[in-house]
């Protein structure tokens, strides 16, 4: 136990040690503006323009969403279970890892629609949200593009900025007014 949890910290402080270099961050711009495509294609009903924020609250709004959910989902479900591309892991244990996070990363939204179910008073359209089919593949084409940023950078920062876009701009144009009020 004692060696997974070395070899975790490790991982962690290799991704969050390496800083992205301007190839990372064009290669993010490129799957910002896919995912945003798919989000187009797939998940519209997901956004209610009549709640959108004021352009003021989206700053605080992004910070707080860099912290949680983006960079604590990214140290669990990408630096964590995934081995640092300086590890020299094999293609069995890249893929595996890679099998792992995707699942559990995926299977966690639909645990917190079941979560924001229990403890809102019975909040129906929130728990909708995170257990539609539409909405999961969503999320895991999110986590896909974190575990690819990752993999191609060995950094955590590029898919914490791609995960804290995505849900601060789903947030802002609607999102926020299908979850509870905190």
């Amino acid at each position: 136990m004692k060696a997974l949890l070395r070899k975790i910290g490790k991982r962690l402080r290799s991704g969050l040690a390496t800083l992205p270099k301007p190839r990372d961050w064009l290669e993010l711009a490129v799957h910002l503006a896919l995912f945003a495509l798919a989000a187009l294609l797939l998940g519209t009903e997901f956004l209610d323009l009549s709640e959108t924020i004021r352009w003021s609250e989206v700053l605080p709004l992004a910070a707080r969403v860099l912290l949680i959910p983006a960079l604590l989902e990214e140290v669990v479900f990408r630096g964590s279970l995934n081995p640092h591309p300086t590890e020299g892991a094999g293609r069995r244990q890249v893929i595996s890892g890679a099998v792992i996070s995707l699942i559990a990363y995926t299977v966690l939204h639909p645990l917190n629609g079941a979560l924001l179910l229990a403890i809102s008073d019975g909040e129906q359209q929130a728990a909708r949200v995170f257990l539609d089919a539409e909405f999961l593949a969503l999320v895991l084409l999110l986590g896909l593009s974190c575990l690819i940023l990752y993999r191609r950078s060995g950094s955590l920062w590029t898919p914490t900025f791609m995960h804290a876009l995505v849900v601060t701009a789903w947030l802002s144009l609607g999102g926020s007014g299908l979850l509870p009020s905190p």
